[in-house]
Formats: structure tokens, sequence, C-alpha cells
């Protein structure tokens, strides 16, 4: 908003102000409305299922950028997920020595928490990691007392040398 104030264009701001994981008819409304303006969107955050379906159509229509996700025909603005998570796990490993290590991990669907895997399993491979030996998986929500009555369960049976959130 900061970069377009003195500029002659007009802004739309729409949030559902709601986590993306609910977004629903109100978002693919406002995006069907505004495939007949002239105006362009910035989309921010992932999206699945029929809002990702729109964004989609969207960005076939006029000029659509996403920020922290991949879609056909948009500009994106990305982190680099890959390399921070294999860096992640090579410090652990080479500089904290770690020879254990548990990973929770998001919802492996999306975009970012694809890369993220990836790039732990990289690194992991390339330390002698092995699964369910010496690296370990847990699947959490994104909830801190969900999250932290799965690390407890883990720890009960199993001893790591450091847990790592890979998501949320």
């Amino acid at each position: 908003h900061e970069a377009l104030e003195n500029l002659e264009i007009e802004m739309i701001l729409h949030s559902l102000d709601t986590d993306k994981l609910v977004w629903d008819w109100k978002t693919i409304e406002a995006l069907e409305a505004i495939q007949s303006e002239p105006a362009g969107v910035i989309f921010i955050e992932e999206a699945t299922g029929a809002v990702r379906d729109i964004c989609s159509k969207t960005a076939q229509r006029i000029p659509f950028v996403t920020v922290e996700w991949k879609l056909d025909h948009a500009g994106s603005v990305l982190n680099d997920y890959h390399l921070s998570t294999y860096n992640v796990i090579h410090y652990l490993v080479s500089e904290r020595n770690a020879k254990k290590i548990l990973v929770l991990k998001g919802r492996d669907y999306q975009y970012n928490a694809g890369e993220k895997l990836r790039g732990i399993r990289e690194a992991a491979k390339k330390f002698g990691l092995a699964e369910q030996e010496n690296i370990f998986y847990l699947d959490t929500d994104f909830d801190a007392i969900s999250g932290y009555t799965a690390v407890s369960q883990f720890l009960q049976e199993q001893t790591v040398d450091a847990i790592f959130c890979a998501n949320d």
C-alpha cells in the first residue's frame, strides 16, 4: 500500500481476517468480481481447492502476484524454503552435533511445506540421517497445545538431540 500511495492507482484492499484454511465463497466472489476490473491483484498466502482454482483463472485474465506460493500465470515472491531448511539441518548436525532430530512438519500438500521437507530430506541424506533412526517426522497441526501433546508422547518413546519445526 505504501509503495503505491504516491501513484495514481486505485487500490482495493480485501481481507477476510481469517486463517487461510477457511477461505470460502467470499474470497471466490471477490476474485470473480475483480476479473472484470482493470486492476491487478496481489494475493498473499497460499490457496487450495476452489480458491486456488479461481486464483488461477484470475491470473490468466489480469496481472496477478502471489506471495509465498507459486501459481501458473502469476508472478511469485517466494522464500527459498528448500535452502533454508537444508541449512537448519546442516547447522544442527555440523555445529550442534545433533545425531537424532525430530522434525515437526505441517501440511505436506502446500508448496512451501513440500519445499521445506525437500530441503530437510536432502540434508538428512547428505549427513546420513536415516528416517525413523536418526531423523523422525511428526505430523502436527498448527496449535501449540496439540504440538506439545504430540511431542510429549513422542519423547516418552524416543530421545532426540534437536527438535525442529518445519512449519508454523
